[in-house]
């Protein structure tokens, strides 16, 4: 009784009942007005988010969607939570227009009031008449079948088969038979089966929910993350240009440098050269010389000549030879091995803007990272050098 007076989607006993014209299945009217309400609320956010036409299978659908408006607007298609089966309201009125059920809300008001008398335990069905019980039964169907004089009133759980006190002394003795009476076994079942489709219900809509989710948004997200690598590596390879470019102007003006500084040393050869020429050839006239006279005055100039020249030539002896070319070389292994371990962090989606990581922040896996890298460049700075430490223009500004 108490299962027939129950509503399917509270699982409580009726309130203010009201009947579903299309099936006649009966809900509370609050049951109603918050199952529309509920319909309406999802319908909302999915009628937005699709802008294009909507296909044929996609507006049967929407048909069938509990709370959607009609096409002339002046009703709402409404959905069993039972059967499915769609009835039409008002739109103005909503669920108040349905009739209440007066015979179901007075047996309901008279089952409350008589609950505590309507519990009656196995021993006390056992001891009523079956003379009496036998026509009620016996037009409701309920006559035992394998003993036609006796009443269905008993219900083995796992047998799941009904029978009379006979048929459950006969064949549901024993531990592993649950037996009870079939009307509370019904209540109980009835009870559970409503829960049940409720939860199976609330289930389809969330999955039909998650269903429609377009994936533009999770598309849109790639393309986002697609455009990222693209950016930040287009901005590793401007700073990697850039610090080439750098290092490619700083070896130019060194190897001109250090070609003007090789010109200025060659000249200086070039100049000693001679004047050691000039000497020798003076030397060479002066060997046949027999006039004593005309040797010292000679001589004595020469000597001074050749004594400062030699004097000359050991103070630059320092720096006269022609530097050799060192091989140099840039240490990138580090740098590769940053780009090597580049991987892409996850942010929340709501986060602020300010508050997801950037490119200057420590320790970051996504930091900019052209800004790390010309630091790591900076400490390994070379200098190009065509001449041994320490020879310079300074070392020939003796000469």
């Amino acid at each position: 009784m108490e299962a027939s007076l129950t509503c399917a989607v509270c699982l409580s006993l009726f309130e203010d009942p009201v009947t579903l014209p299309a099936c006649s299945h009966n809900f509370c009217r609050h049951c109603v007005v918050e199952y529309l309400s509920q319909a309406a609320s999802v319908l909302l956010p999915s009628s937005s988010s699709s802008a294009s036409r909507p296909s044929p299978r996609s507006r049967d659908s929407l048909q069938q969607t509990p709370g959607r408006p009609s096409r002339d607007g002046g009703s709402i298609i409404l959905s069993c939570p039972l059967c499915r089966k769609l009835c039409s309201l008002p739109s103005d009125r909503g669920a108040s227009a349905l009739p209440v059920n007066t015979t179901l809300a007075e047996v309901v008001k008279l089952f409350r009031a008589a609950s505590p008398a309507m519990k009656p335990s196995l021993e006390t069905i056992a001891e009523v008449d079956s003379s009496t019980l036998v026509p009620q039964l016996a037009a409701l169907g309920g006559i035992c079948k394998k003993h036609p004089g006796r009443p269905l009133q008993l219900y083995c759980r796992m047998c799941r088969s009904g029978g009379c006190g006979q048929c459950v002394s006969e064949d549901h003795r024993g531990v592993f038979h649950s037996v009870n009476l079939i009307d509370t076994v019904y209540q109980e079942e009835k009870l559970a089966f409503f829960s049940n489709l409720k939860k199976i219900r609330e289930l389809q809509l969330k999955m039909m929910n998650e269903i429609s989710v377009s994936p533009k948004d999770e598309k849109a997200l790639m393309q986002n993350e697609e455009e990222l690598i693209k950016t930040e590596f287009e901005k590793l390879c401007n700073a990697l240009e850039a610090r080439k470019k750098e290092l490619l102007k700083n070896l130019e003006s060194q190897k001109k440098r250090k070609e003007k500084e090789h010109l200025i040393w060659k000249n200086m050869k070039e100049a000693h050269r001679k004047t050691i020429e000039n000497i020798l050839i003076d030397c060479e006239n002066l060997l046949d010389e027999c006039d004593p006279q005309h040797f010292l005055e000679v001589a004595c100039n020469l000597n001074q000549r050749m004594k400062t020249q030699l004097e000359l030539m050991q103070m630059a002896s320092g720096h006269e030879d022609q530097p050799e070319c060192k091989q140099i070389q840039l240490d990138i292994k580090s740098i590769i091995k940053d780009i090597s371990a580049l991987t892409l962090t996850e942010v929340s989606l709501d986060m602020p803007k300010a508050d997801i990581p950037s490119g200057n922040s420590e320790p970051s896996t996504s930091a900019s990272p052209e800004d790390k890298w010309e630091d790591k460049i900076e400490q390994d700075k070379f200098h190009v050098s065509l001449f041994p430490q320490g020879i310079g223009m300074t070392g020939l500004n003796h000469f």
